[in-house]
């Protein structure tokens, strides 16, 4: 990692993440919501994926990765060579989508094109799943098992209105 010192809160907050497992990180934007959760990534060691809006997917989260840990290996799935690409996901740390993605890609675990292993996931703008109705939200909740206990939920517009919303 570069010789950036976190924050304590950074700190406390992968810390947090580690001892807990299921995470919310409810932040203002900009307080290192992405580089606290690749701490966490890092000290637990396990396969990762990042599902997050399009541009994040693409740009935020390899820029993140290369700059704080660039240790970690990664694919993005992504465009035309995306069912290519995921059957290669098992040689990476992390597996980065977009929401919209992890259809494609469930749909490709249930028929054994790729092998089903626990992940350590990140809701990357968790505000986009607050509508329980969606597909996407229905492709989450079917696809729990693949799921491990580090589960971590980021969003800059903590509003919550509702339990559900939590």
């Amino acid at each position: 990692m570069p010789s950036v010192k976190p924050y304590p809160m950074q700190l406390r907050g992968s810390t947090r993440i580690v001892r807990n497992g299921a995470t919310y990180l409810m932040w203002d934007m900009s307080l290192g919501k992405t580089f606290t959760t690749i701490l966490a990534m890092k000290k637990v060691g396990m396969k990762s994926m990042v599902l997050a809006p399009l541009n994040a997917a693409l740009i935020t989260w390899p820029d993140e990765i290369d700059k704080w840990a660039p240790d970690l290996t990664y694919i993005v799935l992504h465009g035309p060579n995306f069912e290519h690409n995921a059957r290669q996901c098992h040689n990476y740390d992390v597996v980065i989508m977009n929401f919209e993605g992890l259809y494609k890609w469930y749909n490709m675990v249930c028929k054994r094109q790729i092998k089903l292993r626990k992940y350590f996931v990140v809701w990357d703008e968790s505000s986009l799943l607050k509508n329980s109705t969606t597909k996407r939200w229905m492709i989450m909740a079917e696809a729990m098992p693949i799921w491990s206990k580090y589960r971590v939920c980021l969003s800059g517009t903590p509003m919550p209105t509702r339990l559900e919303d939590l």
